[in-house]
């Protein structure tokens, strides 16, 4: 049996490292119980109100917690993490000999386990070494054997509220079936006494890492029905949350390949993820809430990167307020009482620096380089989920807001109807936190968690068991490994990073192994649902050149990978290929001629060059793999695009428009002809020119074969006909519905990629525009969550992938998929 960790931690990306660290040295960690808590109790303590209610997430999870737990305060040492302490930092952070502590919570239960997921949270700021997770129920003790019992004591009910998101968030996860760790930090609790590096990657890494391995040690000797594997979810919130997107990035590191643990899952929330931005935004709000958290980083970041920005009026006065002895509130307080604001903490050049962003800055570049919002993506199959109020007047959310930009990224922006400050928001995303837990797909339900067969808890979508992700190149041989069962585990073929970046512009992803068993001959491009602004990407001039267009075909990008996802689930793992261009349509339009595509800019010219050869790249490879017939490749190019529709509908069309080059004024003829027009010249050889009409609009038609999202998902105000799709049997003229409508028919990328795309072959292409109420139907509809939307989003694309699958087989008279 094993027992997962999910990490609610994290740490400054960015940092370097002095390669392979040192073999781990034999360490006993040691285990203290301080609390048995019944689940029955703690489903109490939330439907009374000792943990705060009125989050929407609540009921996901809510009856997930059906474990009685133990919690034990524990202490460990840095063992094979103690070298790294010393990598990319002016001074070491911790030695071997450092004494770390934290708290553990793991099932009660005494039956042999079946894989559990385990959690670490990481806390939120804290000065004070004795406020930590480990210390929790000091002093709080209460139950007639002297230990805590919350049916016996309602004052122990009372410590699980958002003043101890880790400790909280820790038991909780482990009443649902996880076990959790919750470290204390460097310079906190039992390594009180040092310096704290608060906001500094390694000491995140050093602790939570280590905590794991400690707890790999300790939970079977503490329920020998429990082991740990090496898979970790990081989360947390404020600190923790900056901690755990960080511990995501540097946990793909090439420093800690092969001794970070695996991460499928982040879930970061009010954190300062990109600590530049948060230092510029807090200099120049007029009144920062806490000028606290500004002294707490510049005194950090002194002690460990020799960067000194306090003013020197200050210098003697900050010197002993972060040594472990005081909480953030009481410094606060005492900065007030003298009268040192967040403006004047730092010194005239220092404040200077920050706000301008000056690049020869070491300060700067410290604080760059410990941002964690940009400049990396996700590993295949894995994820990050952030939560921030948008009210948040402590850490901006403008922090979430890049870092949603990331690829594979859900958020969750908290209104101020929900929470209106930083601290009211804690228990907010904590709850929206462990909501996802619930719904993590290697997750078993909690009522069935300890009664499943060895191995058999672990599932995706019910189906296919989590893996770790892979290792090897695109030249693996298949027999090695088997697909991920939902393309989580694509890879990147070919990129083009934004100029003066890391940040890939234009992107070509395909399947792990580059086998027929691992593909499906269907190429995807996605020119339209980019964000990313990079500097030297001017804007297109779409104000005064009539009929260019710079609004984004919004969600489009995601809805990609959904697709993908459907497509792997539905067909034993296979995936397709996908172009994405990341750029803002306002940068680059890759679906128009190269001189409205960019508006003469070289940089936006090389993206544009990028996107066209990238697709010829995965019809080759289509063609290679999945073959061809002499005149055309077998297979199919979608190219992916959103439409507001608002001539269809005041909300916006409801229709999937499927185009084949092919006006709307010829489809308004009763009998399409059967000249050698549009973008299905292939499958029109193969099935005779009189064939046309059959696959355009008639049973062979995608029209026929993809129906419109189910009624089961449809909610609140989405029209009823979410995702009828045109020209069909149904709709054969799409203007008998609105004369005065507009229908996309296809455009520059159906037309550069059908014809002699690899020698003298073709390949069939369409386009499909996607309305609304598919891509993002709470955006524009009442009535619709976030959940609401995925439900849609995987609905369409199931129907969308099984449509194409079907039209494959029904051209080429054989299974392709």
């Amino acid at each position: 049996s094993i027992c997962r960790m999910l990490v609610l931690a994290g740490m400054v990306a960015g940092a370097g490292g002095s390669g392979v660290l040192a073999q781990p040295q034999p360490q006993v960690p040691t285990a203290e119980l301080v609390a048995r808590l019944p689940a029955s109790a703690l489903r109490q303590a939330i439907s009374l109100g000792s943990i705060s209610l009125g989050v929407p997430s609540t009921a996901t999870f809510l009856d997930r917690v059906q474990h009685d737990v133990n919690v034990y305060a524990i202490q460990y040492s840095p063992g094979r993490f103690a070298e790294y302490g010393g990598s990319g930092t002016a001074s070491p952070l911790v030695t071997p000999e450092t004494v770390l502590s934290g708290l553990l919570v793991i099932p009660a239960n005494q039956v042999t386990l079946p894989p559990l997921d385990t959690v670490l949270l990481l806390h939120g700021t804290v000065s004070d070494a004795g406020q930590v997770p480990s210390t929790l129920f000091n002093g709080r003790l209460c139950g007639s054997d002297g230990v805590a019992n919350l049916l016996e004591a309602a004052d122990c009910v009372d410590l699980l509220g958002s003043a101890s998101y880790s400790g909280t968030g820790a038991i909780l996860a482990a009443s649902m079936g996880f076990a959790a760790v919750a470290p204390d930090g460097i310079g906190l609790g039992e390594a009180a006494g040092t310096a704290i590096p608060y906001l500094v990657a390694q000491g995140y890494a050093i602790s939570a890492f280590a905590a794991h391995d400690a707890a790999k040690v300790l939970c079977p000797q503490l329920n020998d029905a429990l082991t740990l594997s090496d898979t970790v979810l990081p989360a947390g919130y404020s600190e923790g949350g900056y901690a755990a997107l960080a511990l995501h990035k540097l946990a793909q590191s090439p420093e800690l390949q092969g001794l970070a643990p695996w991460v499928p899952l982040s879930l970061p929330s009010g954190g300062p993820h990109n600590l530049l931005l948060q230092a510029q935004l807090s200099l120049t709000s007029p009144s920062y809430a806490v000028p606290a958290y500004i002294a707490f980083v510049a005194t950090s970041f002194e002690a460990f990167f020799g960067v000194n920005a306090i003013d020197p009026a200050y210098t003697s006065t900050l010197a002993g307020w972060f040594d472990g002895t005081q909480g953030i509130g009481a410094i606060t307080t005492l900065m007030a009482v003298l009268g040192i604001e967040a403006q004047n903490i730092l010194s005239v050049a220092a404040r200077s620096e920050i706000v301008s962003g000056d690049p020869s800055s070491e300060l700067v570049s410290a604080l760059t380089s410990g941002s964690v919002s940009t400049g990396w993506s996700p590993a295949s199959g894995s994820t990050v989920h952030l939560c921030h109020g948008t009210a948040d007047e402590v850490v901006f959310a403008e922090n979430a807001a890049e870092a949603a930009t990331l690829p594979h990224t859900t958020y969750t922006a908290l209104g101020d109807v929900v929470c209106t400050s930083h601290t009211s928001c804690a228990v907010s995303c904590m709850f929206d936190t462990l909501g996802k837990l619930a719904a993590f797909e290697g997750v078993p339900d909690g009522r069935q968690a300890f009664a499943c067969p060895s191995g058999q808890c672990n599932v995706r979508r019910g189906r296919r068991p989590i893996k770790a992700p892979l290792t090897t190149t695109s030249t693996a041989s298949p027999t090695q490994q088997t697909p991920a069962g939902d393309c989580s585990d694509m890879i990147t073929y070919s990129e083009l990073k934004c100029a003066g970046t890391q940040t890939p512009c234009i992107e070509l992803r395909g399947p792990a192994v580059e086998d027929p068993a691992w593909s499906i001959p269907v190429v995807i491009s996605a020119a339209h649902g980019g964000n990313l602004r990079p500097d030297g990407y001017a804007e297109r001039d779409c104000d005064t050149n009539e009929g260019w267009i710079c609004s984004a075909d919004s969600f489009t990008r995601e809805l990609s990978e959904v697709i993908s996802a459907s497509f792997g689930d539905g067909y034993a793992g296979k995936c397709p290929w996908v172009v994405v261009n990341h750029l803002h349509r306002s940068r680059l339009d890759a679906n128009r001629e190269v001189n409205e595509a960019t508006g003469g800019n070289a940089n936006a010219t090389a993206a544009h060059t990028a996107f066209h050869t990238f697709i010829g790249q995965a019809q080759s490879k289509v063609n290679t793999l999945h073959g061809n017939d002499g005149s055309g490749i077998k297979g199919v190019m979608l190219d992916l695009h959103g439409y507001a529709g608002e001539d269809w509908a005041a909300a916006g069309s409801p229709y999937v428009q499927f185009g084949y080059r092919l006006s709307a004024s010829t489809l308004q003829q009763d009998t399409l002809p059967d000249a050698p027009s549009g973008g299905l010249t292939h499958a029109r050889l193969r099935l005779g020119a009189d064939s046309l009409e059959n696959l355009v609009r008639g049973s062979l038609s995608m029209g026929n074969r993809v129906p419109q999202v189910s009624n089961s998902v449809i909610v609140g105000e989405v029209p009823g006909n979410c995702g009828a799709p045109m020209p069909s049997p149904d709709v054969p003229k799409p203007l008998d519905l609105c004369a005065s409508c507009h229908y996309y028919s296809g455009g520059y990328d159906l037309a550069q990629h059908e014809q002699n795309v690899v020698g003298d072959l073709d390949m069939n292409v369409m386009q499909i525009e996607v309305p609304r109420c598919i891509r993002g139907a709470d955006t524009w509809y009442g009535g619709v969550s976030s959940q609401d939307v995925d439900a849609i989003r995987a609905d369409y694309a199931e129907k969308l992938s099984t449509g194409l699958c079907g039209w494959l087989e029904g051209v080429f008279g054989e299974t392709l998929c």
